[in-house]
């Protein structure tokens, strides 16, 4: 007797420490709802357990008990949706899924028919009703739970993990991982006990093995507290941290030739611009690292000539000798340094991604999100989750995605 109230005081107190975590997380703005609905339900249980160990159980409501009882089952709907929406982010379309509420119309009225009926008398039919309601709800988790498995594989076959990476420490973990192999234990543990009271133990009641609920939301608060980081709405694994950065500009400027002249006319332009070459190019190495002119979307070469006081002859032509970039990959690389600078210094804050695609110069999201992922081989979403997980670790990247292999023979 003694240990069994251990255990419910051990999940109360528990519940009461992560409820703290997780008030601490909303007034952050980080948590997702599925994660605020896993944890209202194992508070919910956490709480019972404490008015079981005050003796105050039986003075609450028995259809207010049946109903929490039931609840859980929402989480099943709520895993797939807040799957099929993280799918969607790591694509960029977050913003075109919208939530089904359809997937929620059978538990819900499944608990709302259980409460009612909870303190209502069914004579001799009431265990053949409960016996059905079992039914029911036993294939509507193994249903959904398909469903489920089946989402939560293609989102790790798009991060590019399988199971056994998902669950090291040492490689990004998708918290969702975990908590599916837990709510699969839960409705498992559900399924038996609910088998067992309707075959053979028909004068048992639910609440008796509350204990077997208390120890699995025990050992799941105790992960929860061990793994703060899973409080973030796109959290990943804390022990893994992914370098992300961008060469400076001026890194992909070169006093040598990059391709063989092969005209007379860019010959002349040679020898004129051969006394000023390392001038030019360090002033086009210091204007690319701290310009802001290419937040203007409709920038040409010839205005940069202008601001920089240069023939723009001289500058077509560093471009297409003394650059490993295009000017459109170069355009690309200085918006997108200016994206993270305004990342890093809180734009998101108070404004979203796609008024931070035009603020650095794209005329819309969807380029934005080309020219970020294929630079930083992340999407805006994932580095944004990175930096919320406090597991980026930024830094210059000796290679860049575009960059390309010349001939650095001399002329």
């Amino acid at each position: 007797m003694w240990f069994t109230k251990l255990i419910y005081l051990t999940c109360g107190i528990l519940a009461l420490w992560v409820l703290n975590e997780g008030i601490h997380s909303f007034l952050k703005k980080r948590q997702s709802l599925l994660f605020v609905a896993f944890l209202f339900y194992g508070i919910g249980i956490g709480f019972l357990n404490l008015f079981l160990v005050l003796g105050l159980f039986n003075s609450l409501p028995h259809y207010l008990l049946v109903g929490f009882k039931c609840s859980q089952i929402l989480l099943i709907p709520l895993l797939y949706v807040h799957l099929k929406k993280k799918k969607a982010k790591l694509k960029g379309l977050d913003d075109k899924i919208k939530i089904d509420l359809f997937h929620f119309y059978i538990p819900l009225g499944l608990m709302m028919l259980l409460a009612f009926l909870a303190h209502v008398d069914l004579g001799s039919y009431e265990r053949s009703f409960y016996y059905t309601m079992f039914v029911l709800m036993g294939l509507y988790i193994v249903v959904y739970g398909y469903f489920v498995l089946r989402q939560l594989d293609n989102l790790l076959s798009q991060s590019r993990l399988d199971w056994n990476k998902a669950l090291s420490g040492d490689s990004i973990v998708l918290w969702e991982v975990y908590l599916v192999l837990f709510l699969g234990l839960l409705y498992f543990k559900e399924l038996v006990v609910g088998g067992y009271i309707n075959l053979v133990c028909r004068s048992c009641g639910v609440w008796e093995f509350q204990w077997l609920n208390s120890i699995m939301w025990t050992i799941a608060f105790t992960f929860i507290l061990k793994n703060r980081y899973i409080f973030s709405e796109h959290c990943i694994g804390k022990k893994h941290r992914v370098r992300i950065g961008l060469a400076s500009p001026d890194s992909f400027w070169t006093l040598k030739n990059l391709k063989r002249i092969n005209n007379k006319q860019d010959r002349a332009l040679q020898e004129r611009i051969r006394p000023r070459l390392s001038e030019y190019i360090a002033m086009l190495g210091h204007y690319c690292s701290t310009t802001t002119d290419f937040r203007d979307p409709d920038i040409k070469l010839n205005d940069i000539a202008h601001q920089l006081g240069m023939p723009s002859s001289h500058l077509v032509y560093l471009m297409k000798y003394h650059c490993c970039l295009t000017f459109t990959e170069l355009k690309h690389l200085v918006q997108i340094r200016d994206a993270l600078r305004y990342i890093e210094n809180g734009y998101l804050n108070s404004n979203t991604l796609e008024s931070l695609a035009l603020d650095v110069g794209y005329k819309s999201y969807n380029p934005f999100f080309s020219s970020f992922k294929n630079l930083l081989k992340v999407s805006p979403n994932e580095y944004v989750s990175y930096m919320e997980t406090d597991i980026l670790d930024n830094g210059p990247q000796p290679v860049l995605t575009w960059k390309k292999q010349h001939d650095t023979t001399m002329a």
